[in-house]
């Protein structure tokens, strides 16, 4: 019995917190009055359908509080003081513990939002052990203490990062005391020593976990991290930023930037979640509307996927790569158009040369073409799309089933997947840019061993076309009088 794709992904993440966990056990003592926990935009018992995930404690747990089921030692991301504060990029990116009084609201809004009591009785029961405050009832936080929290994130490794403010966040800590200002407690005092210091070796496991060590390995040199730099369109550099796109709620949980991206690219929030379904990956759980420009997402997308891959890369980006600045981004901003063109791209016939015959045009070429969210591309904007012998394509699915290319979509999902390609039919050309009308600009360079590189971006174009390819077909056949 094969794997679903949601239960990988739940599968992902469970092995995720325990890895988590074990660094955190290992770094804090049992008695620390220090709490952490670990964000993760997937479902839990008794979470809200509207709550943008889970909080996990991936803490150590004080002996005070007896034997209880780890498993349940978690929180809706949204409820009392713990975890509203995720979705505020204003209070996510400060570097002052944030403190705030448990009053009546926090206390029924985490009792409202957390649905599964034996949940609630268990954690209330390890935060009472670990800060050694009294509760009202045994399901619910301390009214009238103070809590002191800051975001799990890692430092900041350039001024362009901390100017805007976007930082990768992976869950909260904090401490809680009756004293609004503790300044004699350690664990107060070095909050911001916890937080960046368990952040730097959480991004690194969740990276590891959701994109695979094929990716994102302990070696620099050779990876997917290296081929974004040195070769952006390769396959290994497509599937890593592929994956970037899906997984970005995971890193920027209060702007998912990607999914309004994605979703204005594929015209509405629901194709987006079927496109995100499709590869193995589950969208943000709360999906506000985004009135913000396509332009302005796509180099908030950009500028997010330079931050993660400089942490994840940050001593050898820092040696080498210090003299060329702009070297990052331009080769994450080439990857990323070519990522969402063959993600999201409309299939499009090769447009008639300049001053051919006025006959009737039958193409002989299909590419994809940029959606109607990618409307600004131009000379500017490189990438590189695949062009292929239209009859080549209708061959290829004369009679043939999708699922011989469902390898060539997995390759793009949560966890290492090998890039797999099932087709032997060569591309006609490449397209590398798009005039201001949207027509093809075609390169015109010789790339050494550029087949070589794309094959399996050739084989998901491939399959993207031929899926028009057979739409187009049964439609023509259903047409009356056909």
């Amino acid at each position: 019995m094969t794997e679903s794709p949601t239960d990988r992904l739940q599968r992902i993440a469970s092995d995720e917190r325990a890895s988590s966990r074990e660094f955190v056990e290992d770094l804090l003592p049992a008695d620390a009055r220090v709490s952490v926990y670990l964000f993760q935009p997937v479902t839990a018992t008794g979470l809200r359908e509207e709550s943008p995930g889970v909080l996990f404690d991936i803490g150590p747990v004080p002996a005070g509080a007896g034997h209880l089921d780890r498993g349940l030692l978690y929180q809706c991301a949204e409820a009392g003081r713990t975890g509203s504060f995720l979705q505020s990029a204003d209070d996510c990116t400060r570097r002052v513990p944030q403190t705030t009084e448990i009053d009546q609201q926090a206390y029924e809004s985490y009792r409202a939002f957390n649905g599964c009591e034996e949940s609630r009785r268990a954690q209330i029961a390890v935060e009472c052990a670990r800060h050694g405050f009294a509760t009202q009832t045994d399901d619910g936080p301390p009214m009238g203490w103070h809590i002191h929290h800051l975001a799990l994130a890692p430092s900041v490794h350039s001024f362009t990062a901390l100017s805007t403010g976007r930082i990768p966040v992976l869950g909260t800590v904090f401490t809680v005391t009756k004293e609004g200002r503790p300044d004699h407690l350690r664990e107060y005092s070095n909050l911001v020593d916890y937080a960046i210091f368990i952040a730097e070796e959480a991004l690194e496991i969740r990276a590891t976990h959701l994109f695979g060590g094929g990716h994102v390995g302990a070696s620099f040199a050779g990876s997917a991290l290296e081929k974004v730099l040195d070769d952006p369109t390769c396959d290994e550099a497509l599937q890593l930023v592929a994956k970037l796109l899906f997984a970005h709620h995971w890193f920027f949980p209060y702007d998912p930037a990607a999914h309004s991206l994605l979703a204005h690219a594929v015209g509405t929030t629901r194709a987006a979640a079927e496109l995100y379904a499709r590869h193995g990956w589950s969208p943000p759980r709360s999906r506000p509307i985004d009135r913000r420009e396509d332009q302005v997402l796509r180099r908030l997308v950009v500028a997010d996927m330079v931050t993660l891959i400089r942490h994840l890369s940050w001593y050898r980006l820092g040696k080498e790569f210090r003299p060329r600045p702009h070297q990052v981004g331009d080769g994450v901003t080439r990857a990323l158009n070519t990522a969402l063109l063959f993600l999201c791209g409309t299939p499009a016939d090769v447009p008639a040369a300049r001053g051919a015959p006025r006959v009737p045009h039958r193409s002989r070429d299909r590419y994809l073409a940029p959606p109607s969210g990618l409307a600004d591309l131009d000379r500017s904007e490189s990438l590189l799309a695949p062009v292929f012998p239209l009859a080549g394509i209708r061959q290829l699915v004369r009679g043939a089933a999708m699922e011989r290319f469902e390898k060539s979509f997995a390759a793009c999902g949560p966890g290492y997947t090998e890039g797999h390609t099932r087709t032997h039919l060569k591309p006609s050309g490449f397209v590398e840019s798009f005039e201001r009308s949207g027509s093809p600009r075609f390169t015109a360079r010789t790339h050494d061993g550029m087949r070589e590189r794309t094959k399996w971006l050739c084989s998901y174009a491939i399959a993207r076309l031929a899926e028009s390819a057979i739409v187009e077909r049964n439609g023509s056949a259903e047409e009356p009088g056909a």
